[in-house]
């Protein structure tokens, strides 16, 4: 199945903006605070294009999600020439110690990744440099900004750690100022040393204030923004909880099992919680149509099993519609689409079989695409596994771990994970993962005696020691 693109936008291709159009919006933007009217050099947009392609185009030619949504490469480009401009534009009113470099690079580590931060910054830094001089001291300057920033930014989950690195660049910035200072017998200006020191935290601010717009405009989200959304009184998750309280509890542990095994392969735990918390959402509309919200009557018994196929794959429709209508992340929006892939409906398949031997399993099959990533995978891998351990009545360990293994196993063989990035090592360790998690949520609890008023009456004659040992007994 052809992969789908979100994005509308009518000149999408990225051969177009990141090929011609990027380099030269930036080149001018950055040079229009020197220009006067005048075009940059031919020096300068060479450099502006060499540097797109190895340190911008390069770089996210991995990252699958700037295929899936246009948004990504937009929002990238649109905060690379606002940073371009920034920084020249302060380069010229305050001199060295007031470009703020570390306000790009920290919005692009904190929506893309440490990865695309540091290249984009490295791109930053570069042009930055060329135009305040291509001045060699400049770009150290920059650098050590740029990986500092990028890389004590990684795996940022508080607004307070945004801060925290402010601080640690200040620092840094004010080493730097005085070091080249001393280094080129550079006249001491105090209010240079000053502005060098402060400059990373008039940036953090603006960071931690320009954030929320950004996520909401553009519907990427640092983790800082997931969090916020994990939050259980969110109003689509309230709606869950009301509408549809199985597929809300389902969804609740599903986040849970998800993370450990994000966590114990490296993925991003944050945004396997946050997704699986809403991948269902779809089914407020119809959710005594789901298993996990029935009470008694099973309404798929009163239809046709072609009729109940409709209403399966509605919830996935309806899911997408309310994920655009909120604005959540684009990525939920992949979750919502790729956590059932493309598997049939094994039930409802050979119930239409029965009637008609002839029925194609592809009628059958979810309207999404496969994995695209490995949060994804994880959460169709949950899904299933969740589901099926809920029919044990002996949930033992070793049997856990062998109708897990089986579960994997089968979706892996499918093809259903071949585009997800998974590897089978990764596989090996979900397994564990959902193991360990599944057996500590359904371990047996100590049998309480029958008794137990007679035991507490005890408990009060005891010595004061005695109590406490008697109630760890218990079980607290």
């Amino acid at each position: 199945m052809k992969m789908r693109r979100s994005s509308r936008f009518p000149y999408d291709d990225p051969v177009i903006w990141g090929g011609i159009l990027f380099p030269i919006i930036f080149a001018i933007a950055s040079h229009l605070p020197f220009s006067y009217g005048s075009l940059p050099s031919p020096e300068y947009l060479l450099a502006a294009y060499l540097g797109a392609a190895v340190f911008v185009e390069y770089p996210i030619i991995k990252e699958k999600v700037f295929k899936l949504h246009f948004s990504y490469r937009l929002t990238l480009y649109t905060i690379l020439v606002a940073s371009g401009f920034i920084n020249s534009l302060t380069y010229r009113y305050l001199g060295m110690a007031g470009v703020p470099m570390f306000l790009g690079v920290a919005l692009i580590t904190l929506l893309f990744g440490v990865n695309i931060g540091i290249f984009a910054g490295l791109f930053l830094g570069l042009l930055t440099s060329f135009i305040t001089g291509a001045s060699f001291n400049n770009f150290i300057w920059f650098m050590t900004v740029i990986l500092m920033s990028a890389y004590l930014l990684r795996n940022t989950y508080s607004r307070s750690t945004v801060a925290k690195v402010a601080l640690y660049v200040s620092f840094v910035n004010l080493g730097m100022y005085l070091f080249i200072t001393y280094r080129l017998l550079l006249p001491f200006s105090l209010q240079e040393l000053f502005m060098s020191f402060i400059n990373p935290f008039v940036c953090s601010i603006v960071v931690v204030g320009l954030l929320p717009y950004v996520e909401v405009v553009s519907r990427i989200y640092s983790n800082i923004g997931l969090m916020e959304l994990g939050n259980l009184s969110h109003p689509l998750l309230k709606l869950l909880s009301l509408k549809a309280p199985g597929t809300y509890y389902h969804s609740v542990v599903l986040a849970n099992l998800s993370e450990a095994a994000a966590e114990k392969i490296g993925a991003n735990p944050v945004l396997a919680r946050i997704c699986a918390y809403y991948h269902d959402i779809g089914k407020v509309k119809r959710p005594a149509y789901f298993t996990e919200n029935q009470m008694g009557e099973n309404p798929h018994e009163k239809i046709s099993p072609w009729v109940s196929n409709l209403i399966l794959n509605e919830h996935v429709k309806y899911g997408l519609e309310l994920a655009r209508k909120h604005r959540l992340p684009l990525v939920i929006e992949d979750i919502i689409l790729q956590h059932h892939g493309t598997r049939p409906k094994m039930y409802f398949l050979h119930k239409a079989r029965e009637k008609d031997p002839e029925v194609d399993e592809s009628e059958f099959a979810y309207p999404g695409v496969k994995p695209q990533f490995k949060e994804a995978g994880i959460i169709m891998l949950a899904d299933s596994v969740e589901a099926a351990i809920k029919s044990l009545r002996n949930p033992k360990p070793a049997k856990v771990k062998e109708v897990i293994k089986e579960i994997v196993s089968s979706i892996y063989n499918e093809g259903q994970l071949n585009e997800s990035g998974l590897t089978l090592k990764d596989l090996e360790m979900i397994v564990e993962a959902f193991t360990v998690a599944i057996t500590s949520m359904m371990h047996e609890r100590v049998e309480y005696p029958k008794d137990l008023n007679g035991l507490r009456e005890k408990v009060v004659n005891l010595p004061e020691g005695q109590r406490d040992t008697t109630r760890s007994e218990e079980g607290g």
